[in-house]
């Protein structure tokens, strides 16, 4: 029986097995070529966090920072650290949630082990824990197209499947996020999701409790990963409802089987306290958002999110179009499957494109909704059903559509992973001057949209004579002004003129300027220069004083920036000039104010003088 079974389902077995082994193939090439030493890195820094500092440094709440301070210096995981935040008394807040570290956990274990057994420290960073992520989002890719398979022979015949497998991993940008960049949340969701959906149909056909129970567990899990995967409760709740008589039958369902509502709400709650657990000890509060970042259900990105070149899901992943099609073949042929699926996908898609940094920072199309593939496949599989039953004069070249739809996103995906598309700045005029190429001139990279904010350290690139300059904020001290303590205003040491500016304990801040985007600039972004003089009494690792540059939304802090006399290797005991070209974020918002100061945090006082702020406007934008 089982031989028939194998056979029965060849196609998409030996799919599954190819489209496996082409991507362990390119992660490794991938990996090896971007360095592995760097997989705990950015957003993944934060969610691994949890590992190293519960169970290497039984410090979950960061209080000893030399720990963290150190393996920061040493292994460098982003430029910037905003993976944590300070929370309550001497605690740092992890703002990254606690899911994903719980599918890491078991590679983490054992590359632990490894570490005690060879020469390689036991920090939680070293070679041993940065492959261990690598070989862990191996498994789960492969785990998740094995995953899709099985759900997919549950609505189609084996033949059928196999295209979806090549349409949905090859066609989409799966192949980038699950497979290229497969330690972050996506590939991980993915199998949870494909888990969620299996687990649906068993408690359906079986009422079994465990299936209940690995449903919820599963959702929790997915959740305390990404909060908004909160939102695949709708499936199970809608599943198999069409009509008033079915909406009847549900309740009538849920009442009989009440026992198992039960405990599946209290498996759902209990996998997610741990994180709430943690976030109310750590910071005060029962959530936390990351990077001050908010949701905007009134006024929600979804055009651009949809169809805009910076990042628009159908421009970047236009086989979904055929998915967003299939609805319609769905309603026409599975109607129990029709509301939850299409109920849920807009749910999806308004909060996704809510958030406001609705691009997801560096990705290749829409990263987030890589996680609902597994749904979308089905609505996929019944618009080819619908297509076959046409005639052959438009059921082939829609087929060879589709499949030209498959090398076209190979190809993006070979030039995002190079390097010839890029992950945040794409434009209309630079995606169609790089449409089909290997690679990309300098003239080509004009019609970016901006500079790349994450290469960049502090330092104008580009050339002076194609931005408008004016000096926005300049501050010599030598006259009183109405936000500075006169007190403060001394002629004991000075640069230039007769007096400066003393910041000490007392007087930490110089006041400088806050103001509108839309009243410095009508351009999408501006350099923002940043001078003064400086005269510290101790070196930079003691110093603690600079320059701080933030953009605020609505009362919410979306981007901050310090940079002063640590990082410029100013000299004590003399003045020094310290200069930073700050680069403003995407603005969500003509109304966002842009903060600029200057801010003295340590314990010794510094004297300072001439400060200035130059905006740099560009003279053409793409």
């Amino acid at each position: 029986m089982l031989k028939g079974h194998l056979r029965s389902n060849l196609y998409s077995l030996l799919t599954a097995l190819l489209l496996s082994v082409v991507l362990i193939c390119c992660k490794w090439n991938y990996q090896n070529k971007t360095n592995p030493i760097k997989a705990i890195s950015w957003d993944v820094y934060g969610y691994y966090l949890y590992l190293p500092s519960a169970i290497i440094y039984h410090d979950p709440g960061l209080e000893n920072m030399e720990w963290v301070q150190r393996t920061i210096h040493e292994y460098k995981p982003s430029p910037a650290i905003y993976q944590f935040s300070p929370g309550k008394k001497n605690r740092q807040v992890n703002t990254y949630p606690m899911g994903l570290a719980v599918a890491y956990a078991p590679g983490f274990m054992v590359a632990h082990a490894i570490a005690k057994l060879s020469s390689y420290p036991a920090d939680g960073f070293s070679p041993p824990y940065q492959w261990s992520l690598v070989f862990t989002s191996i498994v789960f890719f492969c785990l998740g197209i094995f995953l899709l398979r099985t759900l997919l022979l549950h609505f189609f015949p084996d033949i059928l499947s196999a295209c979806l497998l090549i349409l949905i991993v090859w066609g989409t940008n799966f192949f980038f996020h699950a497979g290229l960049e497969g330690t972050m949340p996506h590939n991980f969701m993915f199998v949870f999701n494909c888990l969620l959906l299996l687990f649906t149909i068993r408690w359906y056909e079986t009422f079994r409790l465990r299936y209940a129970i690995l449903l919820a567990f599963f959702l929790g899990l997915a959740t305390i990963a990404r909060p908004t995967e909160l939102i695949w409760l709708l499936v199970p709740l809608c599943w198999g409802v069409y009509d008033a008589a079915s909406f009847r039958n549900r309740l009538t369902l849920l009442r009989t089987h009440y026992k198992q509502v039960i405990v599946f709400g209290i498996t759902l709650i209990l996998t997610g306290m741990p994180q709430l657990a943690y976030w109310k000890w750590a910071s005060g509060n029962w959530f936390v958002f990351n990077h001050g970042e908010r949701f905007a259900f009134l006024d929600p990105y979804t055009y651009d999110f949809l169809f805009s070149y910076k990042k628009g899901w159908l421009v970047y992943t236009p086989i979904m179009i055929f998915a967003l099609l299939g609805f319609y073949h769905l309603y026409k042929y599975k109607k129990d499957l029709f509301y939850p699926f299409f109920i849920f996908t807009v749910v999806n898609i308004y909060v996704l494109s809510s958030w406001d940094c609705w691009w997801y920072a560096t990705s290749f199309g829409q990263r987030p909704l890589v996680e609902s593939y597994p749904l979308l496949a089905i609505p996929l599989g019944y618009f080819i059903i619908r297509i076959w039953k046409t005639g052959w004069l438009f059921r082939i070249p829609v087929l060879l559509f589709l499949l030209a739809l498959a090398v076209l996103n190979l190809f993006q995906t070979w030039q995002m992973a190079v390097g010839v598309m890029d992950g945040e700045r794409m434009t209309k005029a630079y995606y169609w001057k790089i449409f089909g190429k290997k690679m990309a001139s300098a003239e080509d990279r004009k019609n970016l949209l901006e500079i790349d904010r994450n290469a960049f350290h502090g330092v104008f690139e580009g050339n002076e004579d194609d931005f408008y300059k004016k000096v926005v904020f300049f501050r010599d001290y030598e006259h009183n002004y109405p936000d500075t303590d006169p007190h403060y205003m001394t002629d004991t040491i000075h640069f230039e003129g007769k007096r400066c500016l003393k910041l000490d304990t007392l007087n930490s801040f110089a006041q400088g300027m806050t103001e509108r985007y839309c009243d410095l600039t009508n351009k999408s972004y501006v350099w923002i220069r940043m001078t003064v003089d400086v005269f510290p009494f101790v070196d930079g690792a003691e110093s603690h004083s600079g320059f701080v540059a933030s953009v605020e939304s609505d009362g919410r802090v979306m981007d901050y920036i310090g940079y002063g006399v640590e990082e410029s290797k100013a000299k004590p005991g003399q003045w020094n000039t310290i200069t930073y070209d700050y680069l403003t974020p995407f603005i969500h918002h003509k109304e966002d104010k842009v903060g600029l100061y200057y801010w003295n945090s340590g314990k010794k006082p510094v004297f300072i003088d001439n400060m200035k702020f130059e905006v740099w406007e560009p003279k053409r934008e793409p």
